[in-house]
């Protein structure tokens, strides 16, 4: 695996916050799970999770700062069950939201406790809040305020929240999400190019290890994206 560390994002979306991307050493997604609808590889057969760089996320935080990710990965198949109780309940560890591909799982995933998020196909029409048995689902108010974005936005930070982040498909592939398997966002444009980058570059140490120096450095109060490309996956 490979970790990229960012100290300020310059992106639209992201900016004046600090970001990683994460790759596997052969492909960028080997990191990421066979499962995740957006991925687009057949024989990505990437199922166990990295625990020593998912502990590294969960447990450091910039002092007074905000961290936070997504992953596709099933957190249910973690041994260390401590773990399990921080990612779902500690509001002094990182939020790990689960990614769902659909508003079913999506449920399924907010009714185990998880914080959750959803990617929902391209409309020409999206709503910016609905409720589905009885619970509420929230767009990303950066898809449509330019006012907004990761770096004055909580909603997808914050912990034991009680509704679901809504993404809709969005990136030059985006009407091919939810009918065929890809369309990561990911794979195209700037975000793709810094994520090849990634993937071409030496590293000696774990990604872990890496991510673990990389947010000592940060000042306080900072906030963390991890991975903005890449997921939790072993690459091996």
């Amino acid at each position: 695996m490979v970790l990229k560390t960012i100290e300020l994002s310059s992106s639209a979306k992201m900016m004046g916050v600090s970001t990683t991307y994460r790759s596997g050493g052969l492909n960028q997604f080997g990191t990421c799970p066979t499962t995740c609808s957006l991925n687009p590889l057949k024989d990505n057969k990437r199922e166990n999770i990295d625990v020593e760089y998912l502990e590294v996320i969960v447990n450091n935080i910039p002092k007074r700062g905000v961290s936070y990710t997504y992953t596709h990965f099933n957190l249910d198949k973690l041994k260390n069950l401590k773990l399990i109780e921080d990612i779902k309940y500690n509001k002094n560890k990182a939020t790990i939201n689960r990614s769902a591909d659909t508003i079913e799982q999506a449920l399924e995933y907010y009714h185990k406790d998880y914080d959750t998020v959803v990617v929902l196909p391209y409309t020409e029409k999206p709503d910016k809040h609905f409720t589905k048995d009885g619970v509420k689902f929230v767009r990303c108010i950066a898809e449509y305020n330019k006012k907004i974005n990761c770096s004055n936005c909580n909603l997808c930070a914050e912990k034991q929240r009680k509704f679901v982040v809504v993404f809709y498909a969005h990136g030059s592939k985006k009407k091919k999400i939810g009918k065929e398997k890809g369309g990561c966002y990911g794979a195209n444009g700037r975000t793709n190019l810094h994520w090849l980058a990634t993937q071409r570059q030496a590293q000696t140490e774990s990604d872990a290890e890496k991510l673990k120096s990389f947010i000592k450095s940060l000042p306080h109060g900072r906030k963390i994206r991890h991975h903005v490309v890449g997921d939790i996956g072993l690459d091996e």
